[in-house]
């Protein structure tokens, strides 16, 4: 398994090879998914996901696919 990027406009998800997910970047609208609404410059664990395999990204929002197909999102609700 090779580790994955997801890049923002100001924010980035990495995948590791364990499945769990790191943040760092703008995090204004708590697109970073650590809980708060500080910008971060190292990579920070998202608590609570497992088994990941997919990773997206946009402006203010993230989504994640774990193992068993569920999805989960973060950040500003996307209308």
């Amino acid at each position: 398994d090779v580790p994955r990027l997801a890049a923002g406009t100001a924010s980035v998800l990495a995948l590791d090879t364990a499945g769990s997910v790191w943040s760092w970047g703008a995090n204004d609208e708590a697109q970073l998914g650590v809980g708060d609404i500080v910008d971060r410059v190292t990579p920070t664990a998202v608590a609570g996901l497992r088994g990941v395999i997919d990773l997206a990204i946009g402006r203010s929002h993230a989504l994640a696919v774990d193992v068993r197909g569920r999805v989960w999102g973060w950040g500003e609700p996307v209308s």
